[in-house]
């Protein structure tokens, strides 16, 4: 009663009459967490890290602390140290992946970008690598014109250029280029064959880190063979090292020799094939691939039957899926063989086939013992000229 009669502004007496602080708060104005910020230890820790600098960062370093990541000079960047764990500036980071932009050179219509290793004025072993893991490393032009790649030093430059190829911790050069416009390519090890530019190619062998020519051919078309030129065709033949001639017998390479159609098979299939198939198709079974090539005449062969009399099995010899013999029939019900005589040059893997059909599909055609016969051409003789 005594405080309602004190003499008071009106703005007083509102606070007089509030029951506890937390309304008193909301008459000032002053409710926490909405007027004003309540004590908070993350603000306490904030305030520890007084003085700051410019540049500097600020990183939670707990649940209700922060820590500060002072700047540093040119040259890092702000990586990812892992998670739960403060970040730091790394001037040489490990990235899982990244994005490159496109990169151009300079403005003008035919301006080039270049990439240059690390301190390239005063070394001479920078590298540009592009490490890819598992991908490729594509090189393309647009869309609008030829372009070309150049693996080389500046224009005039007096340095040799060489392209090498990694695997595992060796590294092998397969290809040089000379200042003085030779340009070598080495295969098949340090040196195995050296192509060079301008009047001549040169094929070069090694053995024990030794290197030598081989072959040369020259500008006017001549090839020389150098050193000892052996063809290891023992038991069956030798070389004659004064003649320098293939002598002994049986040397004959036997598919690029003409061949005659004979009674000795060379070359067979005989398992059993059927089909009831209505039009051609591949038997199984019935496949031969001549390996090496053929040339000249062959016997071809095969025995073949119908399931039933009324109708007839037909079947053919193919080359490489096309028909190439002459269609053979039965309607005896019993194998009868079939032989003709082809004159063709096989290629090497080419594939001498039987295709069959029944004119009935509830009856069966039956083909086997698919035989070639032939022999050496007795007497081949040269082209010649007469004049």
């Amino acid at each position: 009663m005594l405080l309602q009669n004190l003499n008071t502004t009106d703005f007083t007496r509102t606070l007089l009459d509030d029951a506890d602080a937390l309304t008193a708060r909301a008459t000032l104005g002053l409710t926490l967490g909405t007027n004003v910020q309540a004590w908070d230890a993350t603000l306490d820790s904030l305030a520890a890290l007084n003085p700051f600098a410019v540049g500097d960062l600020i990183y939670a370093s707990g649940a209700d602390a922060v820590a500060k990541l002072p700047d540093v000079a040119t040259g890092s960047v702000l990586a990812s140290t892992g998670i739960g764990v403060a970040p730091a500036y790394s001037a040489t980071p490990t990235l899982t992946s990244v994005t490159a932009p496109t990169y151009y050179g300079g403005s003008g219509a035919n301006d080039d970008a270049t990439f240059s290793g690390t301190s390239h004025a005063t070394k001479t072993s920078s590298l540009i690598s592009l490490q890819p893991d598992g991908g490729d490393v594509v090189f393309s032009g647009a869309a609008n014109g030829a372009w070309n790649f150049i693996l080389g030093n500046v224009v005039g430059a007096a340095q040799d250029t060489s392209l090498f190829l990694r695997g595992g911790t060796k590294s092998h050069q397969i290809m040089r280029a000379f200042t003085d416009g030779n340009v070598y390519s080495y295969l098949a090890g340090t040196w195995g064959i050296s192509l060079h530019a301008n009047t001549t190619a040169a094929f070069w062998g090694v053995a024990d880190s030794a290197f030598a020519y081989c072959m040369k051919v020259f500008g006017d078309k001549t090839t020389h063979f150098y050193g000892n030129v052996g063809f290891n065709v023992t038991p069956r033949g030798a070389i004659d090292a004064g003649a320098g001639v293939l002598v002994g017998t049986g040397l004959q390479l036997p598919h690029i020799i003409n061949k005659a159609a004979s009674a000795n098979i060379r070359n067979s299939h005989d398992v059993e094939s059927i089909t009831q198939s209505t039009i051609y198709v591949k038997l199984p079974n019935k496949t031969i691939t001549i390996t090496n090539g053929l040339v000249g005449q062959g016997r071809f062969l095969f025995d073949i039957h119908t399931s039933n009399v009324l109708n007839t099995a037909t079947a053919r010899i193919y080359r490489n899926g096309v028909a190439l013999g002459a269609e053979q029939t039965d309607v005896t019900g019993a194998y009868v063989t079939k032989s003709e005589d082809l004159t063709q040059t096989w290629n090497p893997g080419d594939t001498a086939e039987i295709w069959g059909k029944i004119d009935n599909a509830a009856q069966t055609c039956y083909v086997r013992n698919f035989r070639i016969a032939y022999d050496d051409l007795a007497t081949v003789a040269v082209v010649s000229a007469n004049s």
